[in-house]
């Protein structure tokens, strides 16, 4: 535009409010903005003192830069690989603008790259009109095309496809992408789940994972490292709850063979007794990020499902929720969502809630004993597990305090995520009923371990029938704090990693 120019001072504003009535937010920042996975719990908002102020930590966390554009921009491409009589198909769709007023001439160059051997290329005439948008489709033939398997079951070969469009004697833009072959069939609905990977079912091994609650401190290097652990620990599915990662992680998990079940940054009940102007606000935002999700993420082989809403107040079990539940409140939006899902990428399955028909198991933490969970047989379970503290060593203790003894309802152990009515009532009671830390943090460590491999061995046993797997709540605390990780927030293992090992073998 005439306005890029070395005087001129490009300026980006990055609004991430704080919204303190969880049943009322209208902003869309999944478990940034709310939920037990983030300090300052819910059930805390109005009642801790200074210092612990609410915050919602997102912003401008990467770089930011500007980038080249000629007239013919390639907005996204879209690949999709398929197989047709032992060899590989791909059709490849590729979104095109043209920036300039006038008509374009050019041509879109398509090369896909192997694992192993020679580049195939393929290239195709453009004309666009001034100012206008075009979808172009194009289709490649790869014989003897290598399937990508899940981490316990073969290799994960990946193809690099990229698009150069050319227009007035020159490069105008390019855009390249991973993708893999690989096939899912599925039959997820009321009352039935069935999903298999290359015609072979699987049960789900798996662990929900909210990896960090500042995206500043993540990269590369972490992903690899817990997806080396989870695979160690004998988990082959991973549940991104209630938000996006960055591209790193995705990119490692395929190239790790773990299988990613993705949420849409939804969680809880959104714009309860909201005005009208704010429910158009919310479901506007809704639609747009998952047109923005699917498009970033639907070439990667490692996702498996999406997910619209986690824990949305409709379900039949957030009952406790009184008026927001009687109404169904949030119900038509997420019933939207999975339709979109369906028609946006049809290669892959999707409901539209965690916790619909499949089930948040918390017995033993947030609902009944733990010697209920032998009387449950569940279709899918996407959450079990319970809260644990970190070894008196760990660094996760650092913004907490070694303090002892504390209150039962100590102002730092509620900001660092300790749900106190959930230990006194179903876990090994309060801080005020052990003498040295040493000993809660045992005990504690214990309960999780035994609650898991309980509950794990107990879905094993009815692997396929009927349940198609089972994710512990969580493989990382996403916070320095009190968590139900397998891990702290410092990666040190607790009791639990070890007995989820074990059941999972």
């Amino acid at each position: 535009t005439p306005y890029l120019k070395p005087e001129n001072l490009l300026v980006i504003c990055c609004e991430s409010p704080v919204e303190p009535q969880p049943e009322s937010k209208r902003h869309i920042m999944g478990l940034f903005n709310d939920g037990d996975l983030k300090p300052y719990p819910a059930s805390a908002y109005g009642s801790l003192p200074e210092p612990y102020a609410l915050e919602v930590p997102l912003g401008l966390w990467r770089p930011v830069q500007l980038e080249y554009l000629g007239p013919i921009a390639v907005d996204w491409i879209r690949l999709t690989p398929t197989f047709e009589g032992g060899d590989g198909r791909l059709e490849v769709e590729a979104r095109l603008r043209n920036l300039d007023g006038r008509q374009m001439e050019g041509d879109l160059e398509l090369t896909v790259q192997p694992p192993s051997g020679q580049a195939l290329r393929l290239q195709r005439v453009l004309r666009l009109g001034g100012g206008t948008e075009q979808t172009v489709t194009m289709h490649l033939a790869l014989p003897r095309a290598k399937r990508w398997e899940p981490w316990r079951f073969g290799e994960q070969p990946l193809y690099r496809a990229e698009i150069v469009a050319h227009s007035e004697g020159g490069e105008s833009s390019r855009v390249d992408d991973t993708f893999a072959f690989r096939q899912l069939r599925w039959d997820i609905g009321a009352r039935r789940w069935n999903l298999a990977v290359n015609g072979r079912p699987m049960f789900l091994r798996g662990a929900c994972y909210a990896p960090g609650y500042r995206l500043d401190d993540l990269n590369r290097e972490v992903f690899e490292k817990d997806i080396a652990t989870a695979r160690k620990a004998n988990i082959d599915a991973l549940r991104v709850v209630a938000n996006v990662l960055p591209t790193d992680f995705y990119r490692v998990a395929d190239e790790a063979g773990m299988l990613v079940l993705q949420d849409l940054p939804l969680t809880g009940t959104y714009v309860y007794h909201g005005r009208n102007d704010e429910a158009r606000f919310f479901e506007s935002a809704a639609r747009e990020q998952q047109r923005e999700m699917v498009t970033a993420l639907r070439n990667h082989p490692s996702i498996a499902l999406w997910i619209a809403h986690d824990a949305p107040p409709w379900l039949a079990t957030n009952f406790d929720l009184g008026d927001v539940h009687s109404v169904r409140h949030n119900h038509s939006i997420d019933q939207e969502l999975k339709a979109a899902f369906e028609h946006l990428d049809p290669t892959r399955p999707s409901i539209a809630a965690s916790g619909d028909i499949d089930l948040h198991l918390m017995q033993g933490w947030s609902d009944g004993s733990w010697a209920d969970i032998a009387h449950v047989e569940p279709l899918m379970v996407s959450a079990f597990g319970a809260q644990a503290l970190a070894d008196v060593e760990s660094p996760a203790w650092e913004g907490i305090g070694h303090r002892w003894p504390v209150a039962d309802d100590d102002a730092a152990w509620r900001h660092a995520g300790f749900q106190y009515v959930n230990w006194a009532e179903r876990g090994v009671g309060l801080p005020s009923a052990y003498r040295t830390l040493e000993d809660y943090v045992a005990a504690s460590q214990s309960y999780q371990a035994n609650l898991v491999r309980y509950a794990a061995e107990h879905m094993r046993t009815r692997k396929l029938e009927p349940c198609w797997g089972a994710f512990v709540f969580h493989l990382v605390d996403p916070f320095p704090g009190i968590g139900a990780g397998l891990l702290d927030s410092a990666r040190r293992p607790k009791a639990a990693l070890e007995a989820l090992t074990d059941a999972f073998k």
